[in-house]
């Protein structure tokens, strides 16, 4: 029996096999997820984009050419199908918050995060990232949980690698004082 790697899948799905479809969905339902959810979040949201994912790879599958990997291929549908449904059906908040755009200010010291215990932490970074917006969360998401290498986020994302650098540098500061404000915010109502 021939193993079933996404090359063999598609070229099943090519020629009419539904039911191989599904193992793709399968694959790639649990890894897809998380980053739209990261995107969208709200549960019922990400469950319908995800459909609307599977349903744009279904009918394009015969445009996959094989010039990157399928993985790279579906994640990037999953993006900007997630995106898409943030523009459609959210309101655009711009941050005009000037320590985000003050990139000479010193950054903070990560001494004042070590001692809080790792669960408050997470707590604190979850929150933190709730507050990015939508292709920042993305990004996040697939360097960090999914793991994608600069060029796969690139690919996926449409920006190129020096500015996937660059946004992820400036996602890693801001996430830095956002966490620092949970912190502070968790500390007073504590106190």
């Amino acid at each position: 029996m021939e193993k079933l790697t996404d090359t063999y899948l598609i070229s099943k799905v090519r020629s009419g096999s539904v039911s191989h479809f599904g193992t793709i969905i399968a694959r790639y339902e649990g890894k897809l997820y998380p980053m739209i959810l990261k995107i969208v979040q709200n549960k019922e949201d990400a469950r319908e984009v995800m459909q609307d994912v599977f349903m744009s790879v279904f009918k394009s599958v015969d445009k996959f050419s094989g010039a990157s990997s399928f993985s790279t291929y579906i994640y990037r549908i999953a993006y900007n199908t997630a995106i898409s449904f943030i523009r459609k059906n959210q309101p655009l908040f711009v941050s005009l918050d000037d320590s985000y755009n003050d990139y000479e200010k010193q950054e903070h010291d990560f001494d004042e995060i070590r001692p809080l215990e790792k669960e408050k932490r997470l707590v604190a970074l979850e929150e933190s990232i709730k507050k990015l917006n939508p292709e920042e969360r993305a990004l996040v998401s697939l360097y960090y949980m999914e793991e994608k290498s600069i060029e796969e986020c690139s690919v996926i994302t449409g920006i190129t690698k020096s500015n996937v650098k660059i946004r992820l540098f400036r996602i890693r500061k801001r996430l830095l004082e956002l966490i620092s404000d949970e912190i502070k915010k968790g500390e007073r109502i504590y106190d």
